[in-house]
């Protein structure tokens, strides 16, 4: 596994070896553009303009591409059709003028000569574009197919839900079914046949409509084919696919071959597994996800409160309760998965981050996106760790080996934990096949992209592992109507008489919003219809011809522009009853402090005929969770409309310091009246960190800081330790901080811990120089624990010696050595009997092994910066030794690698070995992969005569300025007629360099937001905005050393000298949370 890496450094040029050391610093692995052109993706976005339509596409600069083709075709096409452009090789937009606004378009660009690191295959991209996408009113049937024995338990949730749905354009259909009788093996035949029945049954019933499939708990699961996905394993696979193709029957007749390996599945005829390892994409009709909590051990909570753990922060991530940066986190490596860098079309450049394996990131860092690769085959203790760490991510997606979503021969996979967990988690997609959720930025849910990848699926790169895009055992976890950008509802809807008012939603001030739309259906299951043709632009609307029972929706409507285009976004529906009598709760969910309280409110939508008691009841889930005001509450024909307050408690508990504690399930009822169902979160007595993954400079030392969630009862002592490391991570360690004490007066104080992370001149091997972290846990009596990931930034890369022919003599040192930033490490090469040295030479493409005197057989080895954490190979060549001996010559470069100012010029020294025997004329030339920001002056040559053979002569390098943050590297090539050739590293030292700054959890945006390049040096104004119900606290370091100015302060300055990583930090707001009292509203 590997991580794949881009350089940002930024030094101004020096002389000397011990300068040029300065120049290796922070190794960022931002999977950035140029990283996602290494693996043959291209990405790329679109920037539109409605007058005079037109779409523009745009993309990195590719050397090497041999130009460009462009297709274009709408969503639903099967074939790409002819080439609609051919590009020249620098092209990097293609301007589209034959468009329409309101229609959506499909672009794929592909290189003409195959790029990247996979052999014979062209780059490619593919891009949704629209211009001003009309709003989606109605979005089709969407059925929820739901276990039988959770439907009493979670009865409110699943009302709740249903409530969402139609809120958000869809008609809900709900089926009930058996729930599967095992978590350890497929499902029967007859249990799968019985849930096919039942989708097969709606899809008849609306097949013009039926577009989603929601199975919730222990819903019948096929297992089918015979697939070795991670490259481990024959086994059948889950395969939920098979609920996708209404229409299809899979047989089961064929005997697989049983290799008795212990632990792997078999597949035999008539055993209920399917035969079929690919699916026809023809036949593809469904977007399906599953939510199954069954049988999740690492979870101290039973399925039902999962399922409702799970249902709670659904509903808190549609009606926009919590917020998420729009920003996207991906690694890459075991298998050469794409689908990472797919995701970056999504987000506007820059705002993709890293994820360093799985337990790696800032997980307390809220991200719409995030998918990483590399999971262990016996990925137990993965499960486990990620989920009890509460990432916060709402898609997320992983590949490696052992992957797998359900229980397997006793191996816990990943993603069902995921959703499990108390983080942000929603779904949750496997990465191979590579995945396509390019429409998600136009406002589709991640199932129809699922849906349309899977019928076009031939369309898109996709192999890896043999994994092609029709494999049973594709499949998503969590609900497949979710959407990206969430827009804010309006709150507080009322009505009076034929008008409706409502508050105005959080997002009113943002860019595009155009107002309010209404909608009007019999029931609050609908189906609705819009009836205002223009947004309103204010908070009260009057229905001409109202009838005398119905439901009404407010949504709130944004033109959302995206790197996909410009498309009509709408919020969650406020509903607002005409008719009977009805309960109407303030909120559907509930934050309450562990040992605290929190409140909502209730009224009656109507005038009751005679007085209503409505009673508050906790009806299931943490029983810590009471009614402590307000559970009895009575409205008459006169104060119907007067708002009465319902409190709520949660004692502390003694959850487990890992996996905390569950939600309740608060039920408002009254006699003849529907129920209304609220959900009850427990906010966990934690430790809290501003941030939960720092990088730290080798020899340097960096800080997070850390408070409580609430008081403490008396004084209590965290105390900070490292519990575990990958690799090196033994000599990163606490230097202060170790024991903090914090009081019942002081528990909102943040206190800093500092730690170090030594150098170490010798890295023990083997050693994987990617992982230098180390994990450090935060426990106190009475809170739960927290983990910190401290990850170190590495000075040494190693260098491998082979010899050339093989047993032509030895080299040393034969293990791989050490190299540190800016030091040499000797190597010699000894002849075998009867040959002679012949000289080194460098053994990788790009020459980052730099030998200081290739023409000696004793001497040192130095590394490029952007060898840092890398194996790099030299080779010693050997030749027969004849008798003759003639004389090696070299040239010597002193230093073996400059920095050149960016706008500017910087000068390396050169000169040869030993004298030659005539004149020797050095012609330098640029190696492979040279930035063209740099470039040698031209006509540079080097004459070197037998008198003046070691006198320095200047090599001069100019770098042009540019208008980006990413240095220009490159390695120059001297050589001569009858000499050996030697190589210089060459950076570009950068003016500016970046900033990404994100909300944290409870944050709404920052400014800048995402990944910004700045001039280095000069104070640059950031801006922190709360969500609702939050308020600022403080700015958090993630990587970096920058100057935040008043780091308490919402709105300051931040100056940077290199690249840095900032986010906002926030506290729940008890005072914010319930709506604003409303004068009385009339019928």
């Amino acid at each position: 596994m590997r991580n794949h890496r881009s350089q940002k450094r930024i030094r101004t040029a020096l002389l000397g070896l011990a300068a040029w050391a300065g120049t290796f610093t922070d190794l960022r692995a931002w999977a950035s553009e140029a990283t996602a052109l290494a693996h043959g993706v291209i990405v790329a976005r679109a920037s539109v303009r409605q007058a005079a339509p037109r779409i523009r596409i745009s993309w990195p600069r590719a050397e090497g591409s041999g130009g460009f083709w462009i297709y274009r075709k709408a969503p639903e096409e099967g074939s790409w059709g002819a080439v609609r452009a051919t590009l020249p090789a620098d092209a990097t937009q293609f301007d589209d003028a034959d468009v329409e606004p309101g229609i959506a378009y499909e672009y794929m660009i592909e290189t003409a000569e195959p790029l990247g690191r996979i052999k014979n295959r062209r780059a490619s991209g593919v891009l949704a574009a629209g211009i001003a996408l009309p709003v989606a009113d109605d979005r089709g049937t969407a059925l929820l197919v739901v276990d039988r024995t959770m439907a009493e338990p979670l009865a409110g949730e699943l009302a709740r839900l249903a409530e969402d749905l139609c809120g958000d354009g869809w008609t809900v259909l709900r089926r009930d079914v058996e729930r599967q009788a095992t978590v350890c093996a497929p499902a029967t035949a007859a249990e799968v046949a019985a849930v096919k029945a039942v989708i097969g049954d709606a899809w008849r019933q609306e097949q013009d409509r039926l577009r989603a499939v929601l199975l919730i708990g222990r819903v019948p699961l096929p297992y089918s084919g015979w697939l070795i996905p991670d490259g481990h394993d024959y086994e059948p696979r889950e395969a939920d696919s098979y609920y996708a193709l209404p229409e299809a029957t899979w047989s089961d007749e064929r005997a697989y071959p049983d290799k008795g390996k212990k632990g792997v599945r078999r597949n035999v005829a008539g055993d209920g597994t399917f035969d079929p390892s690919w699916f026809d994409p023809a036949a593809v009709r469904l977007a399906v996800g599953r939510i199954d909590m069954s049988a999740l051990p690492i979870f101290d909570l039973p399925e039902p409160e999962l399922l409702r753990r799970y249902l709670n922060k659904h509903h808190a991530y549609r009606q926009r309760i919590t917020a998420f940066a729009p920003a996207c986190d991906t690694g890459s490596g075991l298998v050469g998965s794409r689908t990472g860098f797919y995701l970056e079309s999504l987000f506007d450049s820059g705002m993709v981050n890293p994820v360093h394996g799985q337990l790696s990131g800032d997980l307390d860092a809220p991200r719409l996106w995030s998918y990483a690769e590399g999971l262990a085959y016996i990925n137990n203790d993965l499960g486990r760790l990620f989920s009890s760490r509460d990432p916060q991510y709402v898609f997320m997606g992983c590949w490696g080996s052992g992957i797998n979503y359900d229980i397997e021969a006793g191996r816990q996979g990943m993603g069902r934990p995921c959703l499990a967990g108390k983080g942000g988690c929603l779904t949750w997609i496997c990465g191979q096949p590579n995945r396509y959720f390019h429409w998600m930025a136009l406002g589709e849910t991640i199932g129809d992209c699922e849906r349309l990848a899977m019928t076009n699926g031939g369309l898109y790169p996709s192999r890896a592992n043999g994994n092609r895009p029709n494999a049973v055992f594709r499949a998503l976890l969590g609900d497949p109507t979710l959407r990206l950008h969430v827009l804010a509802p309006p709150t507080g809807p009322r009505r009076e008489g034929a008008t409706l008012a409502w508050e105005p939603s959080a997002d009113a001030a943002a860019d595009g919003f155009l107002g309010y739309h209404v909608l009007r259906g019999p029931s609050s299951g609908g189906p609705f219809t819009r009836l205002t043709e223009e947004p309103v632009k204010g908070t009260s609307w009057t229905d001409p011809d109202p009838p005398a029972t119905c439901t009404y929706q407010v949504r709130a409507v944004r033109l959302h522009t995206s790197p996909g285009g410009t498309y009509h976004n709408t919020s969650q529906g406020a509903f607002i009853p005409r008719g009977p009598t009805a309960i109407v709760a303030s909120v559907r969910h509930v934050t309450i402090p562990e040992a605290g309280t929190a409140s909502l409110r209730v009224r009656l939508s109507s005038p009751p005929a005679e007085p209503v008691a409505v009673t508050a009841t906790r009806v299931a889930g943490h029983a810590g969770v009471t009614i402590a005001a307000g559970g009895q509450l009575r409205f008459t024909p006169a104060d119907w409309h007067t708002w009465q307050t319902v409190t709520l408690a949660a004692a502390r508990t003694t959850g487990t310091a890992d996996v905390g504690v569950g939600d309740a399930a608060i039920r408002l009822s009254a006699a003849g009246l529907a129920d209304v169902a609220v959900g009850a979160v427990v906010e966990d007595k934690a430790i809290l960190v501003d941030c939960s993954r720092i990088r730290v400079a080798e020899s340097g030392t960096g800080s997070f800081h850390i408070r409580l969630s609430g008081p403490p009862a008396a004084d209590v002592a965290v105390s900070v330790g490292r519990i575990g490391g990958y690799s090196t991570g033994e000599r990163i360690g606490c230097v202060s901080g170790t024991t903090l004490v914090f009081g019942p007066d002081t528990w909102r104080t943040w206190q800093p811990v500092t730690v170090r992370y030594d150098d170490g001149d010798e890295v023990a091997v083997p050693h994987n120089l990617d992982s230098i972290e180390a994990t450090f846990r935060l426990a106190a009596p009475g809170y739960r624990r927290k983990v910190v990931q401290v990850a170190g930034i590495e000075r040494h890369g190693r260098v491998r010696t082979t010899a050339e022919p093989a047993a032509s003599g030895t080299v040393s040192p034969a293990d791989p050595v050490t190299v540190v930033a800016g030091k040499t490490a000797a190597i010699t090469a000894r002849p075998a009997p009867g040959m002679r040295f012949a000289g080194w030479a460098p053994g990788t493409r790009d020459g980052a092994a730099l030998v200081v005197n290739p023409a000696a057989a004793e001497t040192t080895v130095a590394l490029a910066p952007w060898a840092i954490g890398r194996t790099e190979k030299i080779v010693a060549r050997f030749l027969a030794d004849t008798g003759e001996s003639p004389a090696l010559i070299a040239p010597i470069v002193d230093p073996p690698g400059i920095v050149v100012p960016e706008g500017g010029t910087a000068t390396i020294r050169v000169r040869l070995s030993s004298r030659p025997a005539a004149d020797v004329t050095i012609v330098p030339r640029a190696e492979r992969d040279w930035d063209p920001d740099l470039s040698l002056q031209p006509g540079q040559q080097l004459v070197f005569t037998p008198a003046d053979w070691d006198a320095w002569q200047p090599l001069a390098v100019t770098a042009a300025a540019d208008q980006d943050d990413v240095p220009g590297r490159g390695v120059v090539v001297l050589e001569g007629q009858g000499i050996l050739s030697a190589h210089a590293a060459i950076d570009e030292g950068e003016t500016s360099v970046s900033l990404t700054a994100f909300a944290g959890l409870g944050g709404l945006a920052t400014l800048p937001a995402g990944r910004t390049v700045v001039d280095r040096g000069r104070p640059v104004p950031i801006r922190a905005s709360a969500a609702p119900g939050h308020v600022f606290e403080r700015w958090a370091i993630a990587e970096g050393a920058p100057r935040i100015a008043d780091p308490q302060a919402a709105e300051t300055t931040i100056t940077l000298d290199a690249p840095a990583v900032i986010r906002g930090v926030y506290r729940r707001d008890a005072g914010a949370a319930a709506p604003p009292r409303r004068s009385p509203v009339q019928p």
